[in-house]
């Protein structure tokens, strides 16, 4: 076998390992890609999880709704960017593997604590303004009935007094014959709450407690 044969074969070989290497690379890239386009569909599906199910009432409704958004969408950006690089550099991936599970995870207990501090900020105190502004602060009224109820002697009072205090409200009559002014107050799961106060023949409020149907 003369000298010429022998480059050649060796430049063959070589050749041959390259495309080896290229297809090698191609395959993981392609691996790579599909394995995020998964997790992105894995990312929705946890956002809209989080995002309606999981953030409490006063950060999903009313003035305050962007926050039950805003809080998922930023940590699965995050998750999903800190991702990315673990798939694409190999010295820090365990790391970013690390920093993006605890993103993911770490949403619920941070949703539940600005669901705790929007209601302790906006909510707990009665607001007579804000109860009667349903469109920016609905759900925000389930939260102010303790302090309502605490700070008015809401028993006692006329209807007319009520609804100078609390807005106009629904009058109904139920099905035992007793009159009562009711006020959409929140949600629960898949039920309403509802304000309710029953009032007698002379218009003074006897009775008020929440119902959820």
């Amino acid at each position: 076998m003369t000298k010429t044969v022998r480059l050649q074969k060796s430049k063959q070989l070589t050749m041959q390992a390259g495309d080896k290497m290229k297809k090698v690379k191609e395959s993981n890239a392609a691996i790579k890609i599909i394995l995020l386009t998964i997790f992105v569909i894995l990312f929705i599906a946890v956002y809209f999880i989080d995002s309606v199910f999981l953030a409490g009432d006063a950060i999903s409704y009313g003035k305050f709704s962007f926050i039950g958004k805003l809080i998922p969408s930023v940590m699965l950006a995050a998750a999903f960017a800190a991702l990315c690089f673990a798939m694409f550099n190999k010295k820090k991936r365990k790391l970013c593997v690390i920093i993006s599970a605890a993103l993911v995870v770490f949403i619920v207990p941070i949703l539940f604590l600005a669901n705790t501090i929007v209601i302790n900020i906006e909510y707990k105190a009665f607001d007579s303004e804000k109860w009667k502004n349903y469109s920016n602060y609905a759900q925000g009224r389930q939260y102010m009935i303790d302090d309502l109820e605490e700070k008015h002697k809401i028993v006692g009072m006329k209807t007319y007094e009520v609804k100078d205090l609390l807005g106009k409200g629904t009058d109904e009559t139920s099905a035992d014959g007793s009159n009562k002014i009711t006020y959409d107050v929140g949600v629960s799961g898949l039920w309403h709450k509802t304000y309710v106060l029953e009032y007698d023949e002379n218009g003074i409020i006897t009775k008020t407690y929440t119902s959820v149907d």
